[in-house]
């Protein structure tokens, strides 16, 4: 290339960056014109209108303070079964039911609550064993007292005049007299009794029961006692075994009266012995009472047993 050539290319190139030069300073002063005239216009704002006065709010007057809810006790303490009313209670509080044994002119039968035979509780009617069932006890107390009634000549029947505990000082005096007795004119029958404190092993964890055997089942009572003592013999103590009773329809003079036997049955379990063995130093440290009814005993005895 020629030297003349090279300038040719060179005036060119410097005329267009000329001409882009000044094409620039047009638009910069374009712009600026432009922006001349929007700042000469006046923007019309209108007028925000004022905002009322918001009423004042009333005071709010002070909540009351709210109480404070006493905690629940824990749950260990709710079911605790050692307070209340039971803090006060001992065993010379309880009245221990009686087992009456029905008879056909017994209380229970009358109101036809029972049958002849069945073995009944005293407080309720409830019936343990019927007639045709093994009564099963678990043996852990005796004492005995006798059970004077008179004759009522209007009723035909003899009425319980009292009962007359057995202690050493009066034991052989009770065990000379006689069954039937006429004093001042009136007949008296006197019913040796033998009460049984004892626990039934299918209610093991409620109250014990008293058990008496009296006149026509005297025999009944010196089984139950000849019993223990062989126990005793055996170095095994009373509790150690469950005594069956059971009922036996006797024939009589005026009727059908009903007997009770008795038969030494299984031993007992180690968890019965301990609920007997509880109930045993309960009796030996506070004095457990026994109901004193008599109404829903035996009616008809051994006056009516052809074999007394």
């Amino acid at each position: 290339m020629t030297d003349k050539m090279l300038e040719e290319i060179k005036r060119k190139v410097s005329a267009a960056a000329a001409v882009s030069a000044a094409a620039a300073v047009s638009a910069a002063a374009a712009a600026a014109a432009a922006a001349a005239k929007l700042e000469a216009v006046p923007v019309q704002v209108p007028a925000v209108p004022a905002v009322p006065a918001v009423p004042a709010v009333p005071a709010v007057p002070a909540v009351p303070a709210v109480p404070a809810v006493p905690a629940l006790p824990p749950p260990a303490l709710v079911d605790d079964i050692n307070w209340g009313a039971i803090e006060n209670i001992d065993s010379s509080d309880l009245l221990i039911p009686k087992i009456f044994h029905q008879q056909p002119l017994s209380k229970f039968v009358q109101d036809g609550l029972a049958r002849p035979g069945d073995f009944c509780d005293s407080f309720t009617g409830k019936i343990l064993a019927s007639k045709d069932e093994k009564l099963e006890l678990i043996i852990f107390g005796l004492f005995k007292n006798m059970i004077v009634s008179k004759f009522n000549p209007k009723t035909q029947q003899f009425d319980l005049e009292k009962v007359i505990p057995i202690t050493p000082q009066n034991a052989y005096e009770m065990s000379q007299r006689e069954y039937f007795q006429e004093r001042g004119g009136e007949t008296y029958k006197n019913n040796l009794a033998h009460n049984f404190y004892c626990l039934i092993p299918s209610l093991i964890e409620e109250l014990p029961y008293v058990f008496t055997l009296a006149g026509s089942k005297w025999r009944t009572a010196k089984k139950v006692c000849t019993l223990l003592g062989k126990l005793q013999k055996q170095k095994r103590s009373g509790a150690s075994v469950v005594f069956e009773f059971c009922s036996k329809f006797v024939p009589g003079k005026k009727g059908p009266w009903i007997d009770v036997l008795v038969d030494q049955g299984r031993d007992s379990t180690r968890e019965e012995q301990l609920a007997v063995r509880d109930w045993y130093q309960r009796s030996r440290t506070t004095k457990i009472v026994a109901e004193d009814s008599h109404e829903g005993e035996a009616s008809g005895g051994p006056d009516n047993y052809e074999g007394f």
